[in-house]
């Protein structure tokens, strides 16, 4: 009698595992697998220089540059109005030429937009349409290439 009752709960548990089918894959990220491009190249034999330039610029914009950055780059914050945990982020990166290292170096940046959202404790990347990105990134990325350009 009780190995029927065993049999009978081990399928039923089975058969209902198996009509729900394998967990939902995960959503597919778009982002080709690639290096990135810089946005632009500066000639310069002192990249610190450079790196205070560009430290000036993103906080004119609105961002406030976090104190864990590090030599070589760094990494910005421009939180939402009082109340929120929703922040712009930025990070911005110098290498040097292998070519002419002591010649010039390259500015990277990436940016994202942090949310948090329900029903998740820590907050996400979203990601954005290219209008958005342009709206919240355009002007910084704008002034970190007029520091390119002088």
């Amino acid at each position: 009698m009780l190995v029927r009752l065993g049999a009978v709960i081990w399928l039923s548990f089975y058969s209902y595992a198996w009509a729900q089918g394998p967990p939902p894959a995960p959503p597919l990220d778009p982002t080709p697998m690639t290096r990135p491009q810089p946005l632009c190249t500066v000639d310069t034999e002192d990249p610190a220089e450079t790196l205070k330039l560009l430290v000036s610029a993103i906080e004119s914009t609105g961002f406030q540059v976090t104190p864990k950055s590090r030599e070589g780059g760094l990494e910005a914050v421009r939180i939402d109005p009082v109340g929120s945990e929703n922040s712009d982020r930025l990070l911005v990166w110098l290498e040097r030429d292998y070519r002419e290292p002591l010649k010039s170096v390259r500015v990277f940046s990436t940016a994202g937009r942090f949310m948090k959202l329900f029903g998740r404790i820590d907050i996400a990347r979203v990601q954005l349409t290219e209008a958005e990105e342009g709206k919240r990134f355009g002007v910084v990325r704008s002034k970190l290439i007029e520091v390119c350009e002088k």
